[in-house]
């Protein structure tokens, strides 16, 4: 499925912006680095104790999910799981982003599930067959 260079520039300016967040992640003790939460959930271990999630508030007093996993090197790290809906600036402006590139997928044919479900796998730091074939 061919794609001018500006279609192209969009779509991946969107995709950067949306998974930018806290990626990538520096182990504070041993200087590892993760790129994607994908890497950081398969290259750390679950803590030996307990679910290694913990619900809380943050500064905001939005609703988070923490998750803690334990580095190769021993050390725990704590990766901050923001409700979707988040409605500060930087959320909606991400929120806003996310429509604009899934109006690119749909107006290039692709239908409106499937391009959600491939932004979705992209946010969560999985490769998008589709999303790599329209940057080419």
């Amino acid at each position: 499925m061919p794609t001018d260079d500006k279609t192209k520039g969009e779509l991946y300016a969107g995709l950067v912006f949306l998974v930018r967040g806290s990626f990538p992640k520096r182990c504070s003790n041993c200087g590892t680095v993760f790129e994607t939460a994908q890497e950081f959930l398969a290259k750390t271990a679950s803590l030996q104790t307990g679910s290694g999630l913990r619900g809380t508030l943050d500064d905001e007093e939005r609703s988070i999910v923490e998750i803690y996993r334990n580095c190769v090197c021993g050390s725990t790290m704590m990766e901050p799981c923001r409700d979707r809906r988040d409605t500060s600036e930087e959320g909606l402006s991400r929120r806003e982003r996310f429509g604009d590139i899934l109006k690119i997928l749909t107006d290039k044919g692709v239908a409106f599930d499937v391009g959600r479900g491939e932004l979705l796998k992209v946010m969560r730091g999985e490769e998008s067959a589709l999303i790599k074939d329209l940057l080419k």
